[in-house]
């Protein structure tokens, strides 16, 4: 829209100033003198208020699409940047959730491999508690044998 704006206001000044060439009530100078025997160029045709706008108008809509060039070249070098950078953030959220999922697993293995010490361990001690329990009984049943034989003596 500024771009609009920006092209209508030079149209508008271009047409503006030709028009006030045009109404101009310029004199025109006093013819000078003939030169002798030297040669002049031919006269350059100075072109007319109609010329002059459509020139301007040309030249106004020759830079409107140059800056309208510019612009989309921009605007594809932004979008190129923001596809670039979400590919840049997407490596990096799957790099993370690797990494996590990787941690996450040597942890249940780390835990696994822990549980099954304590299983062992646990194994280990009911084990020798039954050990203990077995020689306590026979250790009381000869404690009861002895005192049994001496109440009978």
């Amino acid at each position: 829209m500024k771009t609009q704006r920006k092209h209508l206001a030079i149209l508008a000044l271009v047409a503006s100033a030709g028009i006030l060439a045009a109404c101009s009530k310029e004199e025109p100078a006093p013819a000078p003198a003939p030169a002798p025997a030297v040669e002049q160029p031919a006269p350059v045709d100075k072109p007319t208020v109609g010329e002059a706008v459509q020139n301007a108008t040309d030249a106004a809509a020759q830079k409107a699409t140059e800056v309208r060039d510019q612009a989309a070249e921009a605007a594809a070098k932004v979008g190129d940047a923001l596809k670039q950078g979400a590919a840049d953030a997407d490596k990096a959220i799957q790099g993370a959730l690797t990494s996590a999922q990787d941690a996450a697993e040597k942890a249940a293995a780390g835990a696994a491999e822990l549980a099954d010490k304590a299983k062992e361990a646990a194994a280990g001690a009911a084990e020798k508690t039954a050990e203990g329990t077995e020689k306590a009984v026979e250790s009381t049943e000869k404690a009861a044998d002895k005192v049994a034989e001496e109440v009978k003596s």
